[in-house]
């Protein structure tokens, strides 16, 4: 509301509006004016909120300081909460009456947003030194038009195909699992898969070292043959875990599904390549083969990619499946973790890429990899 609306509500509304107690124990009404188009409520104003951290008890009143630790005001997170005059703090309040709708006021209402509640005399400096940064120092985004927030990208496949038989031997992976389906964006979720893959290739070190018992040479083989070479890592537990080539194969050629699509996954896996990209000397003949249709043991054979007959030829497909998700999935996983000279940055505007193209592979590979 804003103060002609209260001004309505003194002469009119059917409901009177709330008071407060004051230090005697008596009741008062509240202050009501006006700071450019907020209304003020006993010389504070609420500033909108439209997300804060997740780690924040929900509908909290978290007192904010500068610096100098001088108050700077209050957040206080109503989002979401529903509002009742009857028992309400008076911040709470002063959210409700800066948000609510006249013709709405007395009734329970549910809040839209949160609100920083800052003094009047601080509004402008907060305004034009705090404001901006509230993301880093508070972990919250004030209400932007347009809307600062980040929509995720969202998809809607026609079917989900379930896969009996699969376990995850430690608490560590299923947390993973559990974190990869409640991240809102698709890097998030991306970065969790691919963290069950790094506590599988931790899980199968750990069998091996546990085998060998008190035979020390033959530990220190086994840290010597991965090093620190990453994708070495992913590649040890990808490539001897894949026995589903068909449906490997249907992710792989997932990257045709949008022209952006094909065109991203030429910056990330060539353009900005590395010198383990198994296509790195072939990038002529793998366009070859996807204008053709896409991966298959033929069109691969046909186009140089792999050469050779019978089950010789079967290993050499598997192989060259098996290392050209681990390159792909290693890579996206780069490109979402390090933002520096030297990767693709990934930005908000790859996310379908991402849930259409990169996400479906490794949720492939990942059940390949935990399928009894």
């Amino acid at each position: 509301m804003n103060l002609a609306d209260i001004t309505w509500l003194q002469a009119n509304g059917p409901t009177d509006l709330k008071t407060k107690v004051a230090n005697d124990g008596s009741q008062m009404p509240f202050v009501y004016g006006q700071v450019g188009s907020l209304l003020s409520i006993d010389g504070y104003v609420c500033i909108p909120v439209e997300a804060a951290q997740r780690s924040f008890d929900e509908y909290a009143d978290i007192e904010i300081r500068d610096r100098f630790d001088n108050p700077l005001g209050s957040l206080v997170l109503t989002q979401g909460y529903e509002l009742d005059l009857s028992s309400i703090s008076d911040h709470f309040y002063m959210a409700y009456v800066s948000e609510i709708p006249v013709s709405l006021y007395g009734a329970a209402y549910q809040m839209r947003y949160s609100y920083v509640i800052v003094e009047v005399n601080r509004y402008q400096d907060y305004v034009d030194n705090y404001l901006q940064g509230s993301a880093l120092w508070g972990g919250f985004i004030h209400l932007n038009n347009p809307s600062a927030l980040i929509q995720s990208y969202k998809r809607g496949p026609s079917n989900i195909i379930a896969v009996e038989g699969l376990s995850l031997p430690t608490p560590y992976h299923r947390e993973s699992s559990l974190r990869s389906v409640v991240q809102p964006f698709a890097f998030e979720r991306f970065q969790k898969l691919y963290h069950l893959l790094e506590l599988r290739f931790d899980f199968d070190v750990v069998e091996r070292i546990k085998a060998l018992g008190s035979d020390l040479k033959g530990i220190g083989q086994i840290f010597s043959e991965y090093g620190h070479e990453e994708l070495r890592r992913l590649k040890s537990v990808i490539e001897p875990s894949i026995k589903d080539l068909d449906a490997l194969e249907a992710r792989l050629n997932r990257v045709k599904h949008c022209t952006n699509c094909e065109a991203m996954s030429k910056e990330i896996f060539f353009r900005y390549g590395k010198e383990t990209n198994p296509l790195k000397a072939r990038e002529t003949e793998y366009d070859q083969m996807m204008a053709l249709g896409g991966f298959t043991k033929t069109l691969a054979r046909s186009n140089n990619l792999i050469s050779g007959s019978g089950t010789a030829l079967d290993h050499k497909y598997h192989k060259l499946l098996a290392d050209i998700a681990a390159y792909w999935i290693y890579r996206v996983r780069s490109s979402i973790v390090h933002s520096r000279i030297g990767e693709y940055v990934m930005s908000s505007s790859d996310e379908e890429f991402v849930v259409e193209v990169a996400e479906p592979l490794l949720r492939e590979v990942v059940v390949q990899v935990f399928r009894k």
